[in-house]
Order: structure tokens, then C-alpha cells, then sequence
């Protein structure tokens, strides 16, 4: 009798010690998912904006999101003020690859240089 209690001890030990180790191997895994979401996401975070006057004939017009090119349209929007930039030009301020023209780039430096376009914090991933 003695002899299958320390054998049912020792499989009840072993058992705790394995469901320990796939425990802390789950928190690594976990760890490292976690980790990976928020370096790659990082990104999303920031947003780019164009210090820019409501006027559908200027050359920055065609750097605004369509959203912002709609509120220009219908009026919305008429003093110059910070309009949400377009994918394309986000993701060039973001150093990534993008498919603006070499005048759209042309101008999108000029203005990083006067200081009329910057990524801003990202409230509207929170908000909407």
C-alpha cells in the first residue's frame, strides 16, 4: 500500500511540476505575442497632419484625406487649420514605402522644412 502512495505521489508531483513549465511556457509565448503587437503596431499611434488653408486649388489639396477634401467641399471647413493627411503621405512621413509622385514628395519635404506637416498623436484611434 505504502508503495502505491509514493508512486501516486510522485506521478501527483511530477504532473504539479509539468502543468508549472507549460504554464510559464504560455506566459512567454504570451509575452512575446504581446510584445510583437505592440512594436509592429507602434505606428498607429501617430498620425500625420498638414497645417493648411480650405482652398481646393491649392497644391496640398491632393495630400488630404478624402474625408478633409469632402469638408472642404461642403464648406465645413474654411480657415486654415490642421487637416488629416492622406494614407500615402502618412506612410512617407512614417518612412515607409508609398506610391506619392516625386512633386507630391517634392512637396510634402517642403513643407516638413516650414514646419506645416508632422505626425501628431492619434486620437481619432481611441475616439472613433
Amino acid at each position: 500500500m505504502k508503495k502505491l502512495f509514493k508512486k501516486r505521489q510522485k506521478a501527483s508531483k511530477s504532473f504539479k511540476r509539468l502543468c508549472k513549465m507549460g504554464l510559464y511556457i504560455n506566459l512567454i509565448f504570451l509575452c512575446i505575442f504581446l510584445g510583437s503587437v505592440g512594436y509592429l503596431g507602434i505606428g498607429a499611434f501617430k498620425q500625420t497632419y498638414i497645417f493648411v488653408e480650405a482652398n481646393r486649388n491649392s497644391p496640398v489639396y491632393d495630400l488630404l484625406s478624402r474625408a478633409e477634401q469632402r469638408k472642404i467641399r461642403t464648406g465645413q471647413i474654411t480657415e486654415k487649420t490642421w487637416l488629416l493627411a492622406n494614407s500615402e503621405v502618412d506612410q512617407y512621413m512614417k518612412q515607409k514605402y508609398n506610391r506619392l509622385s516625386e512633386k507630391q514628395r517634392t512637396l510634402v519635404d517642403d513643407l516638413v522644412q516650414k514646419g506645416d506637416i508632422e505626425l501628431k498623436f492619434n486620437s481619432n484611434f481611441f475616439l472613433n
